[in-house]
């Protein structure tokens, strides 16, 4: 259902329309109990085509019924065919395709067949090549997680008793349903219970019908069984059988504490719960001992789990958390760990200045009582100088640290914040911070010999002695000698020497 049929028909009247029906009772009339499938023009090489889609109706599912009767005085011949052919026009329902043009002229029946004892007449037409068979299709719907159902349509099945449904090689629970007979119509709609041992991904459907043997029989759909038949249609399908893992929030922190909602199948447990392939201990997930955890009557967990700080969820980005059942369905959900980073503010210093130093992306305290500390370190030369810090539940923190007055000028320092992780392991995150130049400047920064200038320099070392001011080559040191203060500032009032312009 839902092909494209191609229809041809040849050696009809040229320029003239031909029509294309269903001859349901095979007489070759173009009647009321006919349905037009497709109209074409037969060309000049004495062919019409035309393709329709195939639908239910005007089709039937299977062959339809194409019996009829022949009397005993019934002889095939070109012109000399005595005897009658029965046919009851008003019950017969096949799918035989005919075709009429615009001069009345249609294909006719063949009523021989070649078997192993020559030349033999029948009586239907089954095997014909203008009837068409009409498959039967399964259609699966959403798989309904809450429940553990699916929703199945089967499609242009033949009248009979729904025997068996087996999803992946499993066999489906159909005492629960309450209706297992297929009408007339070829249409039965129900929800279906999952097998439990279903795995996700493209599985194999074989669906089971039995009924009376009517036209389906032989080779063409199946064994015979008892006076009956027995079809069986093979169809895959691509179903989401996994577990459903929801997590929130989406975007978390090493150490964080999510929620997690779990639904599965009836009759199975969570066995295992992994952070990008490594299971979880029983400590993390769901505030439980040991063991699986159970899922509800509806195959449902909610819960929390607390992330692990390792290597993966320390390196920022997508990272899947995991669970498997009982019965090895994987489901997962991805979370995003943001990447972990520190800077110091302002970017440029002198010695003695406050700067602040603050970070993000770190693991966070949770719920559990923990507290995630963070060692920061402000390296220079052979010392540093350190501070701690606590991480707050957003995985930032921020402190504020002094220039070390003995840091080189000028120098490039790296400043360090570190913690530990799961396996006891220390974690670096680091950043550089720059100590610029000294500066001198002079006011007034023009005259002639004999001016008094105010000379001021920032960025020295505090409580640190002139050891010589010069200008223009003169020495210009001031007695007595002058000294920065505790911010590394100092500032002396001199005489210009003489000295050339420039």
């Amino acid at each position: 259902m839902g092909d494209q049929l191609g229809l041809t028909a040849r050696g009809f009247a040229i320029g003239t329309t031909v029509i294309f029906w269903r001859d349901s009772n095979m007489n070759g009339v173009f009647d009321a109990l006919g349905a037009v499938l497709c109209r074409a023009e037969s060309n000049a090489e004495v062919v019409a085509r035309c393709s329709i889609p195939v639908t239910n109706p005007p089709f039937v599912p299977g062959l339809g019924d194409c019996t009829f009767e022949l009397t005993d005085d019934f002889k095939p011949g070109d012109s000399t065919m005595v005897g009658e052919i029965n046919v009851d026009y008003e019950e017969s329902n096949c799918n035989f395709i005919n075709a009429r043009d615009g001069e009345g002229h249609t294909s006719i029946l063949v009523l021989e067949e070649e078997t192993g004892d020559g030349i033999q007449l029948k009586e239907n037409v089954e095997n014909s090549f203008q009837v068409l068979d009409l498959a039967g299709t399964v259609n699966l719907g959403t798989f309904l997680r809450t429940n553990s159902t699916i929703r199945v349509d089967l499609l242009d099945f033949p009248e009979g008793h729904l025997n068996s449904i087996r999803i992946g090689g499993f066999g489906a629970d159909l005492e629960g349903l309450d209706n297992r007979q297929i009408p007339e119509t070829g249409r039965l709609s129900f929800p279906l219970a999952m097998p439990d041992d279903v795995l996700p991904g493209r599985q194999e459907i074989r669906v089971v019908v039995e009924g009376d043997i009517g036209d389906w029989e032989g080779e063409r759909n199946g064994d015979q069984l008892n006076g009956g038949f027995c079809l069986e249609l093979h169809t895959t399908a691509e179903e989401d059988t996994s577990l459903h893992v929801q997590v929130s929030p989406l975007t978390a922190l090493p150490s964080q504490r999510v929620r997690v909602t779990v639904q599965g199948f009836h009759g199975t447990e969570i066995t295992r719960v992994s952070m990008d392939g490594v299971e979880l201990p029983a400590s993390r997930v769901g505030d439980q001992e040991e063991g699986p955890i159970q899922l509800d009557s509806s195959g449902r967990w909610v819960g929390s789990v607390v992330l692990p700080v390792n290597g993966s969820t320390l390196l920022g980005g997508e990272r899947k958390l995991q669970g498997r059942d009982s019965h090895r369905r994987l489901g997962e959900a991805i979370i995003v760990f943001p990447h972990r980073s520190i800077e110091v503010s302002p970017e440029q210093a002198v010695p003695g200045d406050t700067v602040t130093i603050s970070g993000q992306g770190f693991p966070v305290s949770n719920n559990r009582g923990s507290e995630v500390r963070v060692e920061i370190t402000f390296g220079y030369g052979s010392g540093q100088s350190t501070a701690s810090v606590s991480i707050d539940v957003g995985g930032r923190f921020s402190a504020e640290m002094t220039v070390p007055w003995a840091v080189e000028i000028p120098s490039t320092n790296l400043v360090s914040a570190e913690f530990m992780d799961d396996e006891g392991h220390t974690i670096f995150t680091n950043t550089t911070h720059l100590v610029t130049e000294a500066t001198v400047t002079v006011s007034p920064d023009r005259g002639p010999p004999g001016t008094t200038v105010t000379v001021t320099g920032r960025g020295f070392r505090a409580f640190t002695f002139v050891a010589m001011a010069i200008m223009g080559g003169v020495n210009i040191t001031p007695s007595p000698t002058p000294h920065t203060d505790r911010n590394g500032m100092m500032e002396l009032e001199v005489l210009v020497a003489q000295s050339e312009i420039g």
